[in-house]
């Protein structure tokens, strides 16, 4: 098969799985979405220090591109717009408040903190968030308790269960299977975000929406633990 046919191939395929899926993908990319878009709103209201504030900004352009890429059934190159939402709030979390670093950073593009070195920050800094954590680890709704590390599996390609395997063009799109995994993580990425902001206590419970109070009530926790949550 020549180029013009594979790309003619590649073409059709998202044409027809858009068409067949599409809007009910990105429809259900935006409700699985709908507790780090609450969060987004409510730091862009109350927790802007003036630094890093971009970084808010390119999490919901992540959202926007993970419904775009598995509205057409992109389904791999939608997990690297899934990590990318961790891996931008942690990011934002740590240089908000550093904002000569930050500045290191734009200028220069090094001094990027890893995962592992922004919840270690936030161990040091933000009084009760490992117990708070520990207890919202205990009864999450979410499939994955760390997103983050399946989505790195499936980047790096750490096995066989996760390289890629595309013969033609056409294979990038994927059966909608694969996209409602991809759905299903989304819900995951969000749920393991807002757990991360929760239990940093950046904004105060009171200002967060009753419905996202209630959900988390609903999470199976003891009167004790919730009495640590809400604290």
């Amino acid at each position: 098969m020549n180029h013009k046919e594979n790309l003619f191939d590649l073409l059709h395929s998202i044409q027809s799985f858009g068409n067949a899926h599409g809007e009910g993908v990105i429809a259900a990319i935006e409700q699985s979405a709908s507790p780090l878009l609450m969060w987004l709103d409510i730091l862009k209201k109350f927790a802007i220090t003036g630094h890093a504030t971009e970084l808010l900004d390119a999490i919901g352009a992540a959202i926007r591109e993970a419904a775009a890429l598995a509205a057409i059934g992109a389904a791999r190159p939608c997990l690297f717009s899934l990590r990318a939402q961790i891996d931008l709030i942690l990011a934002w979390i740590y240089f908000k408040d550093h904002p000569i670093e930050y500045a290191v950073v734009k200028r220069t593009g090094e001094g990027f903190r890893l995962k592992k070195e922004v919840i270690s920050y936030m161990k040091e800094s933000f009084v009760g968030y490992g117990e708070k954590m520990g207890i919202l680890a205990q009864a999450p709704v979410r499939k994955e308790i760390d997103p983050y590390k399946l989505l790195s599996a499936h980047i790096h390609a750490q096995s066989s269960y996760v390289i890629p395997k595309i013969n033609n063009l056409r294979d990038v799109i994927a059966e909608k299977s694969i996209v409602d995994d991809c759905i299903s993580i989304q819900a995951d990425v969000s749920e393991y975000i807002s757990d991360q902001l929760f239990a940093s206590g950046i904004i105060g419970y009171k200002s967060l929406s009753q419905e996202f109070i209630d959900s988390l009530k609903l999470r199976a926790f003891s009167p004790a633990q919730l009495s640590v949550l809400f604290s």
